[in-house]
């Protein structure tokens, strides 16, 4: 139900290991971006797509697939 949505970042994601943190719907989420070499666009506040969900963390994308 989380893929394909939008969330917003909280937490910058950090360029060595490609996580940070999101929130959707109200709850704060352990995230990593798809592409680590990005973290430095995805600041706090960024909108962030969901590709997919690993275990408690969800794995994200700049790139907006709706558009």
């Amino acid at each position: 139900a989380l893929v394909g949505r939008e969330c917003r970042v909280t937490t910058a994601f950090d360029a060595d290991t490609g996580l940070g943190r999101c929130k959707v719907d109200g709850d704060d989420w352990r995230a990593q971006l798809s592409n680590r070499s990005k973290a430095g666009t995805a600041q706090e506040h960024a909108a962030v797509w969901i590709e997919r969900v690993e275990s408690n963390t969800l794995i994200v994308t700049i790139e907006n697939p709706n558009s």
